[in-house]
C-alpha cells in the first residue's frame, strides 16, 4: 500500500511536472514568437518607410529626366527666348501635357513668375516656390515634394538655356493614388496620404486601404499627425501597426504618408504553430500519465531535457535539440519538438542550414579562431543565369536545380564544413582550419561537382557557378567585413567569367569606385565629359580609308580618363546604355556630316548594345538624326555583337530588319567569340562580319589562329558578306590577311583611335601617300 501510495504520489508529481513543463514551454514559445513577430513587423514598416522615400526619390529622378529633356528641346528654348508670355503659356501647356505634368510654370532667373498653367496674371508675380530656386543652381535640376493649393505635388525644376541660362522651367506631378498603388505592389504594405489645412479637417487624399479601414483611420487623425516622424505604433482601437512620415508642410497645410500593416495578418501564419504546440502539449500530458505509471524512474531525465530546452527557447535560442533516445511517447514528443526547431533553422526546399544557423556558426568559428589563433574561410557561391532557368523553364524546374545543387554541395563537403543556403541561388560554405590553397582545392572540388549536367525529366541542364573566397584573419577580422569581401570576390569571379576568385586587397576600393562611376554616369553626357575618338579602316584591295569606327571616351573630372572597358559594362548594368547610344549616334553622325562638308569621303560605324536592339524606337531615332545632319543612310554602319542578338533573337531581328530597310549598313562585331549558330547568322540581315582581335593580334602563318581566321574569311565570303579584321598591329599580319582575301583591316598598325580633328589630318596625310607606304605614315598624337 505504501509502495502504491508512493507510486501514486510520484505519478502525480511527474504528471504535475510534465504539465508545468508543457505550459512553460508553450508560454515561452508563444511570448517569444509574438514578441519577435511584433519586432519583425516594426522592422518591416521601417524598411517600408525607407523604400517609400527611395521610391519618391526615384520618381523624382525619372521626372527630372523628362523635364530636362523638355528644357533642352530646341523648339521650347526658342519659345522661351521670345519672352512672349502668351506663346510661352501655350508651349507650357503643350509640353506639360506631353510629360503628364499637372502643373507647369516658367520662372525668370530673379524669381519672377513668367508663365503658369495655374495662375492668372495681374501684374508681376513671384515664383511660389523659392526653395526650388535656391537649390537648383547647385544641382542643375531639383525635385521636392511641396504643397500647392492644399494638395501635395512632386515639383521638378530645370534650367532653360537659349543659349545662356534664360529661365527655370518647373513641372508639378500629383502625389496621388498611382504612387500609393506602386508602393503597395512593391512592398505589400498599405499606404495612405493625409492632408490637413489651417481651416479644414484632415482628410484622406489617396489610400490603398479598404473603406472600413479608411474610416478607422479617420478616427485616428490626431494621433497619426502627432506621431509623424516617430517609431511605428498601433492605432488605438485597431490592429493596425502604423508608421507616419511627414512629406511636406506649407502655409499651414501639411501632408503625411501613413504606412500600415495588419498585426492580425502578421500573426496569422503562426496560429497553426500555436495549435500544434497546444496539441503537442496535450498529447504529451496524456502520454506522460501512461508512461509515468510504468516507468516513473525514467521520466525524470526526458523531463529535465524538456525543461532545459524550454529555458533555451525562453532566452530566444531555438538551436538546442532535445536529446532523448527513446521510442515511447516522450521520445515522440521530443522528436516533434526537435522537428520544429529544425524547421526554424533549415531551408525548407533544400534541407540545408539557413541564415540563422550560419550566423551562430560564424560567431562560434570567430571565437574559436581568436582563441586558438587559427583561420577559417568563407566560400560564397552563386548559380550563373539561374534567373533565366526560372523564367524560361518555370519555378518547379528551378527548385529541382536548387535541390540537386544542395545535394552535390553536401556530398562533396567535409564533415567539418558547414553548407548553407542563404536565399535564392546563393549558397555559403564555411571551412574550418584552412589556408588559401586548401580553400581553393575545396572550391574546385565543389565547382567540378556542380558543373556536371543535371538530369531532369525532360532535359539536361549544365550550370556555371561563381565562387568568392575570403579568409579570416587574412582578409578581415569582423564577420560583416568578411562576408562583404567574399561577396565582392564572388562578383569579381562573375564579371571576369572565372569560376573562382579569392578576395584581393583593394577590391573594396574598386567596388566603391564602380559605385561612384555609376552615380556619375547619369550626368556625364550633360556635363560634356564624354567624347568620341575615331579609328580608321582600310580596304586591302585599293588601300583606301573610307570608314572609321566611333569609340566613346570619358574624361572624368575627378578620376581623369576612364577606360571604356571599365565604364561601358557599368552603363549596361545601370540601364543607361540607351542614352549613351543615342548620344554616340548623334555625335558621330554630326561629325560625319562635317567631314563631308569638308569634302572628306568618310563613313562612320557606331556600336549598338543588346538593349538598343530591344528598343523599337531606335530605327526612327536613327532616321531623324541622319536627316538632321544631312547624312545618307549608306554612310552609317551599325555594329552589333552575336551575344546582343541572342538576348532576344526574334525582337532583335525585327529591329535589324527595319534598320536594314532604311539603307544602313550592319556588321557583326567581335565575330568568333559569340554563341550564335550558322543558321542564326544566316537569318541576320548583315552586310559584314568583323573578326575579333583576339584571333588577329598574334596571327602567324601555320598556327591555329591562322586556320580559324582563314575559315572565317571563307565563311563570310560564301555567305555574301564583307570581312573586316580587327587588331592588325604588324605589317606581317597585314600581308597575311591580304593573302587570305580579307576585305578590310583595322588596328594600331594603321592608326590608333584619334580625335575628330586629328582624324582629318591623318586622312589627308594618308590619302597623300595613296596608301602605298602605310607603315611609313606616322600616327598622330592621341589620348
Amino acid at each position: 500500500m505504501k509502495i502504491h501510495s508512493f507510486q501514486t504520489k510520484l505519478l502525480i508529481l511527474f504528471i504535475g511536472l510534465i504539465a508545468a513543463v508543457q505550459i512553460a514551454t508553450f508560454i515561452a514559445v508563444l511570448a517569444t514568437t509574438r514578441h519577435n513577430i511584433g519586432e519583425g513587423a516594426r522592422d518591416e514598416l521601417r524598411v517600408g518607410g525607407r523604400v517609400f522615400i527611395r521610391l519618391v526619390h526615384a520618381r523624382g529622378e525619372q521626372l527630372a529626366g523628362k523635364v530636362r529633356i523638355l528644357a533642352s528641346d530646341y523648339a521650347f528654348r526658342e519659345v522661351v527666348a521670345t519672352m512672349d508670355s502668351t506663346t510661352i503659356q501655350l508651349a507650357l501647356a503643350n509640353y506639360g501635357e506631353r510629360v503628364d505634368a499637372d502643373i507647369a510654370m516658367l520662372a525668370s532667373l530673379d524669381g519672377q513668375l513668367l508663365a503658369s498653367s495655374h495662375h492668372k496674371f495681374q501684374g508681376r508675380m513671384r515664383f511660389p516656390f523659392p526653395d526650388l530656386l535656391k537649390q537648383a543652381p547647385e544641382q542643375e535640376s531639383v525635385s521636392l515634394v511641396l504643397m500647392f493649393r492644399g494638395r501635395p505635388y512632386q515639383f521638378v525644376i530645370a534650367p532653360v538655356y537659349s543659349p545662356a541660362h534664360k529661365a527655370w522651367v518647373c513641372m508639378g506631378f500629383r502625389i496621388d493614388q498611382e504612387i500609393a498603388a506602386d508602393f503597395k505592389s512593391l512592398t505589400g504594405l498599405d499606404i495612405s496620404f493625409l492632408v490637413q489645412g489651417p481651416s479644414e479637417h484632415p482628410h484622406v487624399l489617396a489610400s490603398t486601404l479598404g473603406a472600413e479601414r479608411v474610416q478607422a483611420l479617420h478616427h485616428a487623425f490626431a494621433s497619426v499627425f502627432s506621431a509623424a516622424g516617430t517609431d511605428p505604433f498601433v492605432v488605438e482601437g485597431t490592429a493596425q501597426l502604423t508608421l507616419s512620415l511627414r512629406l511636406a508642410e506649407h502655409a499651414g497645410h501639411q501632408v503625411i504618408a501613413v504606412i500600415q500593416t495588419s498585426m492580425k495578418k502578421q500573426l496569422a501564419r503562426y496560429y497553426r504553430l500555436e495549435w500544434q504546440l497546444v496539441a503537442l502539449s496535450v498529447a504529451a500530458l496524456i502520454l506522460s500519465i501512461v508512461a509515468a505509471s510504468m516507468l516513473a524512474g525514467n521520466v525524470t531525465r526526458p523531463v529535465q531535457a524538456l525543461i532545459s530546452a524550454a529555458r533555451e527557447i525562453e532566452k530566444g535560442r531555438y538551436t538546442r535539440a532535445v536529446e532523448v533516445n527513446r521510442t515511447d511517447e516522450i521520445g515522440m514528443l521530443a522528436t516533434t519538438f526537435n522537428s520544429i526547431v529544425h524547421r526554424a533553422h533549415h531551408d525548407i526546399l533544400t534541407g540545408l542550414p539557413n541564415r540563422a544557423v550560419v550566423g551562430d556558426r560564424l560567431n562560434m568559428s570567430l571565437a574559436r579562431a581568436e582563441r586558438q589563433g587559427t583561420s577559417f574561410a568563407l566560400l560564397l557561391m552563386d548559380l550563373n543565369r539561374f534567373k533565366e532557368i526560372n523564367d524560361t523553364l518555370g519555378h518547379q524546374t528551378g527548385d529541382l536545380v536548387l535541390q540537386e545543387t544542395a545535394k552535390r554541395l553536401a556530398k562533396n563537403s567535409r564533415s567539418t564544413d558547414t553548407v548553407a543556403r542563404l536565399g535564392g541561388d546563393e549558397f555559403l560554405v564555411l571551412l574550418e582550419d584552412v589556408d588559401v590553397q586548401q580553400a581553393l582545392e575545396v572550391a574546385r572540388k565543389l565547382t567540378d561537382a556542380l558543373i556536371r549536367p543535371i538530369a531532369l525529366p525532360q532535359m539536361q541542364i549544365s550550370l556555371k557557378v561563381s565562387v568568392g573566397i575570403a579568409l579570416y584573419p587574412a582578409h578581415a577580422r569582423t564577420l560583416e567585413t568578411l562576408l562583404r569581401r567574399a561577396d565582392i570576390a564572388m562578383y569579381h569571379a562573375k564579371e571576369t567569367k572565372q569560376a573562382i576568385a579569392v578576395y584581393r586587397i583593394g577590391q573594396d576600393e574598386k567596388h566603391l569606385l564602380q559605385i561612384s562611376l555609376i552615380n556619375d554616369l547619369g550626368r556625364a553626357i550633360d556635363n560634356n565629359e564624354l567624347y568620341l575618338h575615331y579609328q580608321p579602316m582600310v580596304a586591302l584591295t585599293d588601300r583606301r580609308a573610307l570608314r572609321v569606327e566611333a569609340l566613346v571616351r570619358w574624361r572624368h573630372p575627378k578620376y581623369g580618363i576612364v577606360p571604356p572597358d571599365e565604364f561601358i559594362p557599368l552603363i549596361e548594368e545601370s540601364g543607361q546604355i540607351r542614352a549613351l547610344t543615342r548620344w554616340a549616334l548623334k555625335t558621330a553622325i554630326h561629325q560625319c556630316g562635317l567631314w563631308h562638308e569638308q569634302q572628306m569621303d568618310l563613313s562612320v560605324s557606331v556600336n549598338l548594345s543588346a538593349l538598343d536592339l530591344l528598343d523599337d524606337s531606335m530605327p526612327d531615332a536613327v532616321v531623324q538624326c541622319l536627316s538632321a545632319h544631312n547624312v545618307q543612310a549608306s554612310q552609317l554602319t551599325l555594329e552589333i555583337t552575336e551575344g546582343a542578338v541572342m538576348r532576344d533573337a526574334a525582337h532583335s531581328l525585327q529591329v535589324l530588319n527595319r534598320l536594314k530597310g532604311i539603307g544602313i549598313g550592319l556588321a557583326i562585331d567581335d565575330f568568333g567569340i559569340g554563341y550564335s549558330s550558322l543558321n542564326q547568322l544566316k537569318r541576320l540581315p548583315v552586310d559584314e562580319i568583323k573578326i575579333d582581335k583576339s584571333f588577329i593580334i598574334n596571327l602567324k602563318e601555320a598556327d591555329d589562329d591562322a586556320v580559324i581566321v582563314r575559315s572565317m574569311i571563307d565563311l563570310g565570303h560564301n555567305m555574301g558578306l564583307k570581312v573586316t579584321a580587327e587588331g592588325v598591329e604588324t605589317h606581317a599580319c597585314w600581308n597575311l590577311l591580304e593573302s587570305y582575301g580579307c576585305d578590310m583591316v583595322q588596328g594600331y598598325f594603321i592608326s590608333r583611335p584619334l580625335a575628330a580633328d586629328q582624324m582629318a589630318k591623318w586622312k589627308k596625310r594618308y590619302d597623300g601617300t595613296s596608301g602605298q607606304r602605310l607603315a611609313a605614315v606616322p600616327t598622330l598624337p592621341h589620348e
